[in-house]
């Protein structure tokens, strides 16, 4: 089955709808996206390690992230990203809106946080995702530090953004 995504124009307003390959080979054409950053209690954030079949990214740290679907809002593509990759309900406050841009794509992306039980059971869809751990914010701050090219570059812009905030 062919993915569509929402083209949306500079003001993220959505002017028609495009093949996700065409989406993922063009930078001029926006489209949008999410990414949740899980918390637990213990002050942890939960990372995933994408998946080898991934088309993007492949075997490279992440935080949550998923496509809207046509028509979808943020915050429902954000709740079920949640659901189908990780096989949790959780709510998700936003926090922030990026437009992140590469060589290939090019995406409004707004972010979420969202805390859950450090003990919850998380059921992730192995097609996307091949591991997942929780880790604290010192050792992913010294891991980025050290080994950057161990996550998704947009993960990377993701987390620099969520410490940026959370330490005002």
């Amino acid at each position: 089955m062919k993915e569509y995504f929402d083209v949306v124009d500079e003001n993220d307003n959505i002017i028609g709808k495009e093949l996700r390959s065409v989406c993922h080979n063009n930078p001029k054409i926006i489209h949008r996206g999410i990414f949740v950053i899980i918390e637990n209690e213990l002050g942890q954030l939960l990372l995933e390690k994408r998946s080898m079949k991934k088309d993007t990214n492949p075997g490279k740290l992440a935080v949550i992230g998923e496509h809207n679907l046509l028509g979808e809002s943020y915050e429902k593509a954000a709740i079920r990203g949640l659901k189908e990759e990780l096989g949790i309900k959780a709510k998700v406050k936003k926090i922030d809106k990026l437009k992140i841009s590469s060589k290939r794509e090019t995406e409004y992306d707004e972010i979420f946080i969202s805390r859950i039980n450090s003990k919850q059971i998380i059921k992730f869809d192995k097609n996307e995702i091949s591991e997942v751990m929780w880790v604290s914010i010192k050792k992913l701050k010294k891991e980025i530090k050290q080994h950057p090219k161990r996550f998704s570059s947009w993960s990377l812009k993701v987390l620099k953004e969520y410490f940026k905030l959370c330490s005002k």
